[in-house]
Parts: C-alpha cells; structure tokens; sequence
C-alpha cells in the first residue's frame, strides 16, 4: 500500500505532465527495441485521461491505450459515466491503424461487478480490448474474501466506501473466483495474477483470459516469499497463454533504467529458473501481439511477412562444439536492443 500512495502522491495530473510522462515512456520502449506496447491510461485523480491514448497515437509505436477508470462504493455511478463518456469523446480516432484504445477497469478492489459488466458491455459496443489488474497481492485477497484490510482503509479514506460494496464481497472467495462470472463473458488481459489456488488455475482455463506476468515487479515487491512462485509455467501447461510485461518505471533495476522492455523480463526468468528460451521469446514477441489486439504474425520473422518492427541484439559468438538457438543467445546477452526501423502503417 505504500507503493500505492507513492504513486498517487507523484504521479503526473496535469494534462502536459501527463503527456511529458507518457512520451518518456515511449523513448524508453523504443531504446528498449519495443514496437508495440500495451499501455495502461492511468486514471488522473480517479478521472479517466484520453492524453496517454492521443500521445501514444502520436508515436511511431503500434499497440493498445487500455483506458482506465474506477467505480466502486460511492463512486460506482459517476465512474461508469465518466468512462463512457470518455469513449464517446475519444471515438473520432478510437480506432487508428497504429494505436487503438482498450478499457480497463482498474482491478477488483476498485471497480465493483456491475461497473465490470458495465465495461463488457462497452467493449462489445465499440470493439475494445479488455484488460484488468487481477490477483496481484495479498491485501486483495483479504478486501475480497474478507471485506477488510488496507485496500478497505484506502477506499475508506478516499469517501468511496459504502455497505453497498458489502454485497459482493467478504464472502470468502479468491480474486480469480470473485471475478470469474466476468472472466467467462469476455476476454480479458489480467495483469499481474501472482496469487493463484489450484482451482483458481482450472477457473482460469475455463475463460480467454490471458496472464501477463511482470517478474520484476514479482521481484521488487517481493512476491515470491509472500505469495510463493509466480505458477506463469502450470498456467501454460493448462492452456492459460501468459505474456511478460512491465509494471513501472519505479521498481526497475537502475542499471535498466533507461529502457523499458520485457526483453529484460525474460531474461530474468531465463537467468533464474532456465525457462526455456523459445517460450520466453514467444512471450514477448507473437503471444502480447495477440493479446493486445495486434497481428501476431507481423510479430515473427518470416518469408514474406511485414513485421512490425526490427530489433538488433549483439550476441556472443558460439563456443565451439557448443551450438545455442538463437532465442538462448538473445537472452544470454544483456546489450540493449537496436531499434533498426519501425513500419509505417
């Protein structure tokens, strides 16, 4: 939770701030080798904010602007209007032939079921991507079972909680299962899920959802020993597709700083645990291309495809006798990728 109030506390609110903020993001991803990326909109004083979308569309990069809103409690009403508006405004250029935009409700301690309901019948009317912050810790799991702990404070604190949210939540349940009466009407992206039962896992593969996993965040906040081992590999093996994302600029090494790039991401899992290099590179590469809306074949190298995008990472030369795939010598180095070009539609 303190994570949480840093962000609110400096997160950028004003218009041009934001703007500066997204752009930097942008920069980042390209020094990165990223051509596509699926953004969270951040919700500027629990306003949802088309400046992330308009900037993103302004770039060179290919991707998704997930629009995020919050609407619980006391705040259910107005925030479920105000993301529809948002998208009335935005659909002049809601659907570009680099940038789309997508919805996300922010995660299941700040957006009750109806306002999840109301966003799947948004998407189905104007053809947006869903995506969702899903099982991340363990102050969820307590709001949602229990109906307690600092995520009921911080609602508490901010005027939003009413008895009203006591409807649907304290009853015991887990994240997963508190939203899979959602998850099994619409495909969602789910951010995070560090925090998954062996049922949670089987309710996942009954839906379309899709995991992205953010191992440095995973690392940063130390999940591993609160939660135990993030499950990205049972959830493949049951047919649940994961992808490798980034959560924040805030919990990066400072050595990678100056990037943003789920290369990075991958190699920490192949550094690790030996995750085999093939699945990280698919992680990266076609799996989010499909997750957030984009061609995953432009997301591959192929005779006669038109990728996205080309990177260049230097690579050391094999030891001889030693041959590796080149999936496992991308992740061996640690160069920064070379954004060699970008396609222009």
């Amino acid at each position: 939770m303190g994570f949480v109030d840093l962000v609110r506390a400096h997160r950028a609110t004003a218009d041009d701030a934001i703007a500066r903020s997204v752009t930097m993001g942008i920069e980042r991803s390209i020094r990165g080798g990223v051509v596509g990326v699926g953004d969270i909109a951040g919700a500027p004083r629990g306003t949802p904010s088309l400046v992330p979308f308009r900037t993103l569309d302004n770039s060179p990069l290919f991707g998704t602007s997930f629009l995020e809103f919050f609407a619980i409690g006391k705040g259910e009403a107005s925030g479920m209007a105000a993301i529809a508006r948002a998208i009335v405004e935005a659909a002049p250029c809601s659907s570009g032939v680099r940038v789309r935009l997508g919805l996300q409700p922010h995660a299941t301690n700040t957006v009750s079921p109806r306002a999840y309901e109301h966003a799947i019948t948004l998407s189905r009317a104007h053809d947006l991507p869903l995506s969702t912050h899903l099982a991340e810790t363990l102050e969820e799991r307590e709001f949602i079972a229990h109906a307690s702990g600092p995520q009921r404070e911080l609602l508490e604190r901010l005027g939003a909680w009413d008895d009203s949210i006591l409807g649907s939540l304290g009853h015991g349940r887990t994240p997963i299962e508190h939203l899979m009466p959602i998850l099994e009407r619409a495909p969602f992206l789910a951010a995070h899920v560090n925090d998954s039962t062996d049922a949670d896992l089987v309710w996942l593969a009954r839906t379309q959802t899709t995991v992205a996993y953010c191992p440095r965040a995973h690392e940063y906040f130390g999940a591993r020993d609160r939660l135990g081992p993030h499950r990205y590999t049972e959830m493949i093996r049951m047919g649940v597709p994961v992808v490798l994302a980034t959560d924040s600029a805030i919990n990066l090494d400072p050595d990678g700083a100056g990037r943003l790039t789920p290369l990075d991401d991958a190699r920490l899992l192949y550094r690790r645990e030996e995750t085999d290099a093939d699945l990280l590179l698919e992680m990266i590469t076609t799996l989010p291309a499909r997750a957030i809306g984009l061609d995953p074949t432009r997301a591959e190298l192929r005779e006669g495809g038109e990728p996205y995008g080309l990177a260049l990472v230097a690579v050391e030369p094999d030891a001889r006798g030693t041959p590796r795939s080149p999936a496992s010598r991308v992740l061996e180095s640690m160069a920064t990728p070379e954004l060699l070009c970008l396609a222009t539609r």
